[in-house]
Order: C-alpha cells, then structure tokens, then sequence
C-alpha cells in the first residue's frame, strides 16, 4: 500500500505539478484513516484476548463449503 501510494503520488506530481492536488483534503483523509486503523487494530488487539475464535471458524467452515457447493 505504501508503494502504491508513493508511486501515485510521484505520478500524481509529475503529471499536475504541486498546485493540482487539494493537499488539505488528503491530509485530514489521511490522518482519518490512520486514526481508525489504529483503533480498529487496538480493539482486535483486545477482543482477541478475551474471546476464542470458534464461531468464526464455524462460519469460516459453513460458508467456504457453500462457496464450494456453489462453485462446483
């Protein structure tokens, strides 16, 4: 992700210059989107702690034999 966005934003550089992009705009995207990864990752970090994964194994299990019903 990181790369891609390094590679779109040189070609996003090259291409329009500096004045074509609303620079304000992607940085509040950005600092939105790292705030919610990080909370995101900190609750998982949590539930996987105090939960186990069985119902999620069991619906992992029931939906891949669907998809393998359905496929087939």
């Amino acid at each position: 992700m990181i790369a891609a966005a390094g590679y779109e934003l040189l070609s996003t550089l090259s291409e329009q210059g500096v004045g074509g992009e609303n620079w304000s705009s992607l940085a509040i995207a950005f600092v939105a989107a790292a705030i919610v990864a990080f909370a995101s990752v900190k609750w998982l970090l949590i539930y996987i702690r105090a939960h186990r994964f069985t119902w999620f194994a069991w619906y992992r299990i029931v939906f891949g034999a669907l998809l393998l019903a359905i496929v087939s």
